[in-house]
């Protein structure tokens, strides 16, 4: 759980032309720390882009909101924040309750465990790459990633939970062979394998495709990994540097190069495992993999499609906890549409059957989380229509449809 950038919070509350000790109206603590402890401040929602637009006069806005467009939407607020939208024109005035109203509350952000336990004990590594970028008039940054890196101090206390991924371990067999696809900070569950696997002192062999920008700069690791490389730990290390050659380079295109002994590896019983960006990376090795599988088998692709789907328990991803949050980002974009009905506070069904998924204990009963559900006013024939937004996504998280299925039962 971040705060917000104290920068970015005052310069908000500069923009709104009140003190940082000002309480709204309906509230208990000072605006300051609404906007640093409780709320999204960087991101802005499209409830307030559509309040902005229809409060300002800006012709390409107004245009890109009534064609509907989502392409021509986020090309336009592209690198954009909330201050960015609220200074499309200065003499505008917010009013602060208003404002607090168009924001959402800032949510929690996921990580991958980078150590094992049973190696670091009472310690958990995470692997952070701090998100910073600029335009010509204003530098910005991620929430979290630099709330770690410039304001969370060796003293410092942070809220934190655990979200256990029971689909993405290590196999319970030591002597089964794994492969391991993670570039940048995808390699981050694979740092903890590979440990866990020297403190195992597990037979089975461990490859691992890894890569970034430039080695220069992006080998994270590099001497962890080359040490456990030269003890054996790690069989084989495959990189792949996009920046360091004309031909920009990728671990998809080293899974290629390499595809005759990955095959071997596969088709042996090797565990395969990816790590990262589910946007591009992920889909690109899950093509180049399908390709892989066509090429070596000489058979069409439904077949290889076939083959890998018979891996079953032998191919796992870690992208689906990025898949989710791509969703709630999307989602809460569309919150305001007509095609979902909201609760007073602007919550989606489907955001109370998030919070509840991850917060409520899995032991608990279904008729709490209906309870709840039915307290909201909900129209639950949309249920239906969000179900298939996500269902492609979450293949993985079958546990969350028997909840929402269980929920349809029980209050329709």
């Amino acid at each position: 759980f971040p705060l917000n950038n104290s920068r970015l919070v005052n310069e908000l509350i500069n923009r709104l032309k009140v003190e940082p000790s000002y309480v709204p109206c309906g509230y208990e603590e000072t605006i300051f720390t609404i906007l640093q402890k409780k709320m999204e401040i960087l991101t802005p929602t499209k409830r307030l882009i559509e309040y902005i637009e229809q409060n300002i006069y800006n012709k390409i806005l107004s245009r890109v909101l009534k064609n509907e467009n989502r392409k021509d939407l986020d090309d336009f607020k592209w690198g954009m924040d909330i201050l960015d939208f609220m200074n499309l024109n200065q003499n505008f005035q917010f009013q602060p309750g208003v404002f607090l109203d168009l924001l959402k509350p800032l949510q929690h952000r996921a990580y991958s465990i980078s150590s094992s336990l049973n190696v670091h004990k009472n310690h958990v590594h995470l692997t952070v790459s701090s998100v910073r970028w600029a335009s010509d008039t204003r530098t910005y940054n991620g929430v979290c990633s630099t709330f770690l890196a410039d304001e969370f101090f060796s003293n410092s206390k942070v809220g934190i939970f655990f979200i256990p991924n029971k689909l993405f371990r290590l196999p319970e067999n030591s002597n089964k062979d794994i492969i391991m696809v993670g570039p940048g900070t995808g390699i981050a569950p694979f740092r903890a394998f590979l440990q866990e696997r020297k403190h195992q002192n597990a037979r089975g062999k461990n490859w691992l495709f890894f890569g970034d920008q430039t080695r220069k700069h992006d080998f994270i690791y590099e001497n962890e990994l080359c040490e456990l490389k030269q003890l054996g730990i790690l069989n084989r290390l495959d990189l792949a540097f996009s920046r360091d050659n004309v031909n920009k380079n990728y671990v998809q295109h080293e899974m290629y190069l390499a595809r005759k002994e990955l095959f071997n590896w596969i088709d042996k019983g090797a565990y395969f495992y990816i790590c990262g960006d589910a946007n591009n990376m992920a889909k690109d090795v899950d093509s180049m993999l399908h390709k892989i599988i066509q090429e070596e088998l000489k058979t069409s692709y439904d077949k290889a499609k076939d083959y890998i789907k018979n891996l079953k328990d032998l191919y796992s991803d870690d992208v689906v906890e990025d898949k989710w949050i791509d969703f709630l980002v999307k989602e809460k974009s569309l919150i305001y549409s007509k095609e979902h009905i909201l609760d007073k506070k602007g919550y989606t069904v489907y955001d109370h059957l998030f919070m509840h998924f991850y917060f409520i204990k899995n032991k608990q009963h279904f008729n709490e989380i209906t309870k709840y559900v039915h307290n909201q006013e909900f129209l639950y024939e949309t249920i239906e229509n969000q179900i298939k937004l996500v269902k492609a996504d979450l293949r993985n998280l079958k546990s969350f449809f028997k909840i929402v299925e269980k929920i349809r039962q029980t209050t329709t």
